[in-house]
């Protein structure tokens, strides 16, 4: 995936992001934003996607 632990710390690595923003929703501490989206938008997009 496009999640790696690095030095304790998870990091993404945007050569295997695919911009689907799932880890965004997944993030229990909201740490990781996509850019050009606000975390509000890629939640809203997400649940759209699972309906």
């Amino acid at each position: 995936g496009a999640i790696e632990l690095v030095e304790g710390r998870a990091r993404v690595n945007e050569l295997l992001c695919e911009g689907c923003g799932a880890c965004v929703v997944a993030c229990p501490s909201r740490a990781i934003e996509l850019r050009n989206y606000s975390t509000r938008q890629l939640v809203e997009m997400v649940k759209a996607v699972v309906r």
